[in-house]
């Protein structure tokens, strides 16, 4: 992504917000107590129900590159 125009001269902080898969979140609350859990209960109503976790986030090398114009 192209963030020349968000810039300015000195010094820049830049921030990066990650987001899990939704259906990772429904295999981690199965891995814990029930207290500790973020989504609430199903009751069995058709709830999809993946087994393992997906890949996501930031996927391999992150750079940052600085380019003089």
């Amino acid at each position: 992504m192209d963030v020349t125009g968000a810039l300015h001269p000195g010094a820049n902080q830049m921030e990066v917000e990650v987001t899990d898969e939704w259906t990772n979140r429904q295999v981690g609350d199965r891995r814990v107590a029930p207290e500790k859990r973020v989504l609430p209960p199903s009751g069995g109503r058709g709830r999809f129900e993946p087994q393992t976790p997906a890949e996501s986030g930031l996927l391999g090398p992150v750079r940052v590159i600085s380019v003089t114009r």
